[in-house]
């Protein structure tokens, strides 16, 4: 549209500029709101910032034509493919004008295709595998709300849109157990929600739930090893959100969030992509480029969980990563605050400009922290940390992995390396004991297991394989190793939380470092007869300089 001569030219008609919701804040006040952008006009008289729900802008053509021309018929099998949103391209290519213009991304409108709508099942198969995601994997990687998924996810008056299709197909997905017939986690439900993904991507979507979804793919891929998919889908991940601006929500409220339990949904989401980030590259301390960056001790943390699946987000509820683990603190928000203790501790490994002495001082100190943040959340929760103390014990691992590679040449060196030493058998003692408690099913379910678990049982292995070698006896250090490969062999029949090749290089070493015990002869000596890869018969007595008992769970 040409400007005009007496400038009226330079605003669009009224409804080209309208918004498609109106306001928050006439909204919750129940009066009628014009809708006009930047600003309605009730808050424009009343000086009020006016704030819009994230929902798809308005335009003439819908306006006049309505959605029926893009609904398509399940029965058919088609979908139309909508074209690519200007919003989105000014979203990107100058977000500068998409602030000031005040526009909002538009919903991708398509319909389900047959195949995904096939993969999901009915509604008594959508309420199933709900409860059974909200039965195991929320307990643990908490991201997706009870009260949204229940009053708006699988509720059949609210039309279903491509992307919480895939959030849906990506909960039925996180929830797989390997069985005798299907073994590799490459399944069909695995290829179809990647290739629905892709389809969302393409056709423009750009949202929360597409995200939620990009997530559990990601933390599915590594929990069962599916490498580079796992790294790149991470990396992926991060760059969305930084695109939707939920980084931001560790520090402030964004504008576009009307209520706290939005700002709190992004927030969580945030959380999952940095703690998946920081644990992805846990094996190799040394890269320093991240894909997120380090949390700061005043960014805010996830609010109690319960609060969070009953959609009660209050100010009141909000804690920073510094507050002290009390028993308001939810699980996901002390998985949070381990994750900041791990991001610590790489930080602290890769930098090599460090003096030796200021070094070893910064390694207590954080040694120092790690214990007793797991002290203090054992001593909070009700039960097994889980995926807290296990993020927590392998950054012990981490942090004093170097100390046990090289050879001392100075007499601090040597008093390190017996230091680093004596920490890590007794951590690792505390691993074999919670493995007893596991094969004796005094833990949780194998489907509750954290994927965050087998870092530190496979380091616990490999720091007992490296201890035997220089024992004239190595059956007590066999045998609490083997606790631990059985542990990891266990929980990879609901999760193949590491690849195969993980416990068979710790059977092999123990194999190869063992010749005087193997299954033919006995320990000499021993009350029993049993040879000592017989894992299910053998017991292990730790002894009493054990960190608080945490299970796998």
């Amino acid at each position: 549209m040409e400007p005009s001569d007496d400038g009226a030219g330079a605003h669009p008609p009224r409804h080209l500029v309208r918004a498609f919701l109106s306001c928050g804040f006439c909204r919750k006040r129940k009066r009628k709101c014009d809708r006009s952008l930047p600003e309605c006009s009730f808050c424009r008289r009343h000086r009020r910032k006016c704030i819009y729900p994230q929902r798809r802008v308005a335009t003439p053509r819908a306006e006049e034509e309505g959605e029926e021309g893009e609904e398509v018929s399940l029965s058919t099998g088609k979908r139309i493919e909508p074209q690519l949103s200007e919003v989105v391209v000014v979203y990107f290519l100058d977000h500068d004008i998409f602030k000031c213009g005040q526009m909002v991304v538009p919903e991708v409108q398509s319909a389900v295709p047959r195949n995904v709508s096939a993969l999901l099942g009915d509604a008594a198969t959508l309420q199933h595998d709900g409860a059974e995601y909200f039965r195991t994997v929320h307990c643990w990687w908490s991201i997706i709300s009870q009260h949204s998924f229940y009053n708006r996810l699988v509720n059949p008056l609210v039309p279903r849109q491509g992307d919480v299709a895939l959030l849906l197909l990506c909960m039925k997905l996180i929830i797989w157990r390997p069985s005798e017939e299907q073994q590799d986690p490459r399944t069909p439900l695995y290829l179809g929600a990647k290739h629905y993904a892709t389809e969302i991507e393409v056709a423009g979507a750009f949202s929360i739930r597409g995200l939620q979804a990009a997530v559990l793919i990601a933390i599915y891929e590594f929990a069962h090893g599916i490498y580079p998919s796992a790294f790149l889908s991470i990396a992926s991940c991060a760059r969305s959100g930084r695109a939707l601006n939920i980084h931001l929500t560790l520090t402030e409220i964004p504008a576009d969030c009307v209520d706290g339990f939005q700002s709190e949904e992004k927030r969580r989401l945030w959380w999952a992509i940095l703690i998946l980030d920081r644990f992805a590259n846990i094996s190799c301390p040394g890269r320093r480029n991240f894909e997120t960056d380090d949390p700061s001790p005043d960014d805010l943390l996830p609010v109690d969980d319960a609060a969070w699946d009953a959609g009660m987000v209050t100010a009141h509820d909000r804690m920073t990563i510094s507050c002290p683990s009390t028993e308001r603190m939810g699980r996901f928000a002390k998985l949070a605050q381990a994750t900041h203790l791990l991001c610590r501790v790489l930080q602290h490994v890769g930098d090599d400009s460090m003096e030796a002495e200021f070094r070893e001082t910064q390694e207590r100190q954080l040694e120092k922290a790690i214990q007793m943040s797991i002290r203090m959340v054992s001593g909070v929760l009700k039960g097994p940390a889980g995926a807290h103390a296990q993020i927590c014990y392998s950054s012990l691992f981490v942090l004093y992995d170097d100390a046990l590679r090289t050879e001392p040449s100075t007499p601090a060196e040597l008093r390190r390396r017996d230091h680093a030493r004596d920490l890590l058998e007794r951590v690792s003692k505390t691993c074999s004991t919670s493995s007893a408690h596991f094969l004796q099913g005094n833990a949780l379910p194998v489907d509750m297991v954290t994927p965050f678990v087998l870092h530190w049982k496979y380091r616990a292995a490999a720091f007992y394989v490296r201890m035997s070698l220089g024992l004239e006896d190595p059956h007590q250090a066999h045998t609490a190793a083997l606790f631990c490969v059985y542990i990891m062999e266990c929980s990879t029949a609901r999760l193949v939380l590491l690849s195969r090749y993980s416990s068979e290089s710790i059977q092999s070493s123990l194999t190869q470092n063992a010749k005087p015990y193997n299954n033919n002869s006995t320990k000499p000596g021993s009350h029993t007869n049993m040879p000592i890869y017989s894992v299910s018969q053998v017991t292990f007595s730790p002894s009493d300089q054990e960190l608080p008992l945490n299970t796998p769970g």
